[in-house]
């Protein structure tokens, strides 16, 4: 008869593990555009969140109507940001 172990998703300081699927110390990236989902600096939204995030009182409505105005009259971004993945079948 074996001796009973502990649950194998506790860790030594007897903490439990988080359950992942994957192990992230086995992933490797591509490429460096991968690591990171964020949009970029240019995107429309985060300019206004910033901007919005420094006013505070009664500014703040005449600012919010005003990034409205800008928002909806924006022009649609046709610019492609998709990674072209190595094709495999070439190698």
């Amino acid at each position: 008869m074996q001796a009973r172990r502990g649950p194998a998703n506790v860790n030594p300081d007897g903490t439990y593990k988080r359950f992942q699927r994957i192990d992230p110390t086995k992933v490797v990236f591509t490429s460096d555009a991968l690591k990171s989902n964020a949009p970029g600096e240019e995107h429309l939204v985060l300019r206004q969140n910033q901007e919005m995030m420094r006013v505070k009182g009664k500014n703040f409505n005449k600012l919010k109507q005003k990034n409205k105005g800008k928002f909806y009259n924006a022009q649609l971004d046709g610019q492609v940001r998709a990674y072209q993945f190595p094709d495999s079948d070439d190698e």
